[in-house]
């Protein structure tokens, strides 16, 4: 069973669930693409049930097992699903290989939301690529941020960033310091389109491919202007383009 929760703050309703995966009768024999699209579906109607909707998701984190082989598949699923959804923005990402233990399935999904009524005193709205191109110009829907403006907070969601180029292309095959540099470079244009930098950084997680690559991470997160301070998890494994070394997502506040 998915774990969620709920609050509500400033007229707005916020929902953290956690720990989906598909419906346990999508059977064994379905492929990747049936369990991912089951799972978002279910999504749907569990919001539905709290209340709100799937246009009202901002923040997605999908786990997917051996991504290198199946990332395609869940792609194609998110994609039809968020199509039929008619989504008036389309939520900030990260997918990466693992799914929670003891789910026994090929996905799994975490996601935020936020219904805010009509007085709310709220603003959600999409920022853009900064150094990198939008992810739909290559067929993958997710939006690069999402920031949340309230009267006293500005809030960024940012989704997994790695080493990208404006082509939507793999930077610096095989060099794990140059990646690390691209990464944190777009991370910090996009976070420019809110006024913000690395010092706004409130908490990270990284995902390195290999656990050797940890000290060139620390090196350019310093370098980059990250302060140690920060909360970073760090997390070994595979990321949704073979030739990535390294990714990054960030919650930023000011």
């Amino acid at each position: 069973m998915p774990w969620s929760s709920s609050f509500s703050f400033g007229g707005a309703r916020h929902i953290r669930l956690t720990s989906l995966a598909p419906r346990p009768n999508i059977g064994n024999g379905a492929n990747i693409e049936a369990h991912a699209y089951d799972m978002f579906e279910r999504a749907g109607l569990i919001l539905s049930e709290c209340g709100c909707a799937f246009s009202d998701v901002i923040r997605t984190w999908v786990h997917v097992s051996d991504i290198d082989h199946n990332y395609a598949a869940m792609n194609r699923a998110r994609n039809r699903y968020f199509a039929e959804q008619g989504l008036k923005w389309l939520p900030a990402s990260t997918c990466v290989q693992g799914v929670p233990v003891g789910l026994g399935s090929p996905v799994a999904l975490d996601l935020y939301a936020v219904s805010a009524s009509t007085d709310a005193s709220l603003q959600l709205d999409v920022l853009h690529s900064g150094a990198m191109g939008e992810a739909t110009a290559y067929g993958v829907a997710f939006s690069r941020a999402i920031r949340i403006r309230e009267s006293d907070l500005d809030s960024v969601f940012v989704s997994g960033t790695a080493s990208i180029n404006a082509q939507g292309q793999v930077v610096s095959v095989g060099d794990v310091r140059a990646q690390l540099d691209c990464m944190f470079n777009n991370v910090t244009s996009i976070l420019a389109e809110a006024q913000m930098d690395l010092t706004n950084v409130r908490s990270a997680t990284t995902y390195l491919k290999h656990a050797e690559s940890l000290g060139e991470h620390v090196r350019a997160a310093r370098a980059h202007g990250l302060a140690a301070c920060v909360p970073c998890a760090v997390v070994v494994t595979n990321i949704c383009r073979p030739e990535w070394l390294c990714e990054i997502e960030v919650y930023a506040a000011r």
